[in-house]
């Protein structure tokens, strides 16, 4: 019960607290053990000449002090679980900002190590629930020569049934497969689709399915032919025995989330007001806050510093007054970005703000084209 309604209380929270951020993103990290070439945090790691240090445990102490009420904290990577302090890093925002959602991405390498975190965190947040995001984004050796480890697929998927095993020792725990769409074949995407309704079963996971970031592998014209290989990997997965709100999560509520985001890079122009910035905001591992994730990690966005979070002493209210924060966040009000499709700014924009609910509930129910079946229409909030 407070896995399927955790979302409409943190809805309601957000309406009746303006202040509140909707969505912080922690990336502890930029250590990988994996080699994805569309992991933008190892492109960006590589772009950079100079790192400062990592943010240490007691300065996200600090920051999770001094950041006010925060409705869901995404903790990313590199790979997450290489930071001995996780845990610690949780449970000082569960602590101080009130997080009762987190989410974890891993690309599951990490079997052992993530269900001891687990653990540890299901007993320390008791009021918090906590999303484990696998990424599986093909079956066998396919998936291993897109993330260039050797092996990877296996150690993920036991990690992946692992978790489903232990749904009653870990009750607030909610499994998401995160997919990236690339250059896979469709019968890798078949044969992951087999795998995951056999071996986890439809009703045990969430899949959450994203696009490669990098904008030159998926021009706009090629949009559609990416959606198919979408709607090819969800046939057959959908979840039938959940409960009503929990199939609606799955079936309704992602499918138009992805389904917004295609428009949106079809039409090259944004579709929905964005609150990145305002409800949403991003924190890299050596300490810089942006207003979204691709002002840090994509080339075409140079002009835009992120905030030092250092030289404002870990108070990220402080970092939102900063020129350099301010300069961005009026661009991104100015529906300058144009075809973004980070899921994050999304989600946290459609879900949270009133004003953008006409284009969401639009997308719930698309209508049919002759251009592809699956395209969002009418669904432009001015």
């Amino acid at each position: 019960m407070k896995k399927t309604y955790a979302l409409a209380r943190c809805v309601m929270e957000n309406l009746t607290d303006a202040r509140r951020l909707a969505m912080c993103i922690v990336h502890i990290t930029d250590q990988c053990n994996a080699g994805c070439a569309y992991c933008y945090t190892t492109r960006a790691r590589r772009a950079r000449e100079e790192r400062a240090a990592l943010l240490s445990t007691e300065e996200y102490r600090l920051i999770a002090q001094k950041i006010g009420r925060v409705t869901q904290l995404v903790i990313g990577g590199g790979e997450p679980f290489l930071r001995d302090d996780i845990a610690a890093i949780r449970k000082s925002f569960y602590q101080f900002a009130g997080v009762r959602i987190v989410s974890i991405a891993t690309n599951g390498s990490l079997g052992r190590r993530a269900l001891e975190v687990m653990n540890e965190l299901v007993a320390a947040c008791p009021r918090a629930v906590i999303n484990l995001e696998i990424s599986l984004d093909a079956a066998g050796a396919e998936h291993d020569r897109l993330r260039n480890f050797p092996g990877l697929f296996a150690v993920a998927g036991e990690l992946a049934q692992a978790v489903c095993a232990g749904r009653r020792r870990l009750p607030s725990v909610n499994l998401v497969i995160n997919t990236v769409i690339t250059s896979q074949s469709d019968e890798s995407l078949r044969r992951l689709r087999e795998y995951l309704g056999q071996q986890l079963g439809a009703d045990n996971f969430f899949h959450n399915i994203q696009f490669d970031h990098r904008r030159e592998c998926i021009p706009p014209e090629e949009i559609g032919r990416y959606a198919q290989k979408k709607q090819l990997l969800c046939a057959g997965t959908r979840a039938v025995r959940s409960g009503i709100v929990a199939r609606c999560i799955r079936q309704g509520y992602v499918d138009a989330i992805q389904r917004i985001l295609i428009e949106q890079r079809r039409r090259q122009a944004p579709v929905y007001r964005c609150n990145a910035g305002t409800k949403l905001c991003v924190l890299t591992a050596d300490g810089r806050l942006s207003p979204c994730e691709p002002f840090l990690f994509e080339g075409i966005f140079p002009d835009f510093q992120a905030v030092n979070l250092r030289e404002h002493f870990y108070d990220v209210r402080a970092g939102f007054a900063a020129a350099a924060y301010r300069r961005a966040l009026g661009f991104i009000r100015s529906r300058k970005c144009r075809q973004c499709y980070w899921s994050c700014a999304a989600i946290t924009s459609l879900l949270y703000d009133p004003r953008n609910w006409p284009c969401l509930i639009s997308a719930l129910r698309p209508k049919k084209s002759k251009r592809t079946t699956h395209e969002v229409h009418g669904v432009v909030c001015k």
